[in-house]
């Protein structure tokens, strides 16, 4: 992922005004949701799966395949969290911090 996203923020924090102030932070905010939907999603993918596992024992093997693709859902929305995250990091590190 390229920086170019973030060109127009400065890196000096006293350049920044309030508007881009609450933009990093929404996206921060937006950022931490996705992987609440990610989580989400590796829950319900895990509960079919204990589902199926539990009353259809014939679909056993289809259990594993949604395991299976619940840890790489979930390895997959942590990737991007980090990603992003050290995206904003290297943007504005604490700047919520010194905010008024």
């Amino acid at each position: 992922m390229s920086n170019e996203t973030y060109t127009t923020y400065s890196t000096n924090k006293q350049d920044l005004i309030l508007r881009d102030v609450l933009a990093i932070d929404r996206t921060a905010m937006t950022n931490e949701s996705s992987l609440m939907a990610f989580t989400r999603t590796t829950l319900a993918i895990i509960g079919t799966a204990a589902a199926i596992y539990k009353f259809v024992p014939e679909l056993q093997y289809l259990s594993y395949g949604l395991l299976l693709a619940a840890v790489i859902t979930i390895s997959f929305g942590i990737y991007k969290y980090l990603q992003k995250n050290k995206t904003l990091n290297t943007l504005v590190p604490e700047i919520s911090s010194e905010c008024p």
